[in-house]
């Protein structure tokens, strides 16, 4: 298992280097880092937030009735529908994404993003990556006002 190295939402969940492709996470996935970035407590924190790709927002369990309130919290919209005026409606606090998504990738969306004006976190979620803070240098590096993390999920229990 490896280190933690970052807290990806001021939460104190971090992000561990592994090895492979960014693939777009699946439901349980969206689920587990809705969690992490406090998205279960949305509606006490007012936290809002937007999944941009084919990202899902996190579903109840049967019988689990608070998943409904986390999931009203949370707007999920294609790329292409990613666009100033949406982000002005929409107004999130957190952007999360894949770091390859359908018809974009990490640099498209944080340019997208910081072409808006966007002052809040971007994060990009990867399974693997092979070198995690090279793709955080060429955000950063290309968009220094962009508050941009990856977290990758290679090496989380």
């Amino acid at each position: 298992m490896g280190e933690n190295t970052s807290d990806p939402a001021g939460t104190g969940a971090g992000t561990g280097a592994g090895t492979g492709t960014g693939m777009g996470p699946d439901r349980e996935t969206a689920r587990e880092t809705a969690r992490e970035t406090g998205a279960e407590t949305g509606r006490e924190t007012g936290v809002r937030f937007l999944a941009v790709g084919d990202m899902a927002p996190p579903h109840p369990e049967v019988g689990d009735s608070s998943g409904d309130e986390a999931a009203a919290d949370i707007t999920c919209l294609p790329f292409a529908q990613v666009t100033a005026e949406a982000l002005d409606r929409i107004r999130p606090d957190v952007v999360v994404s894949s770091l390859v998504g359908p018809g974009f990738d990490c640099l498209d969306l944080s340019e997208r993003l910081a072409a808006a004006g966007f002052r809040g976190k971007y994060r990009a979620i990867a399974p693997t990556v092979p070198d995690p803070d090279l793709v955080r240098r060429e955000i950063t590096d290309r968009f220094p006002a962009l508050d941009f993390d990856l977290v990758v999920l290679a090496d989380r229990s």
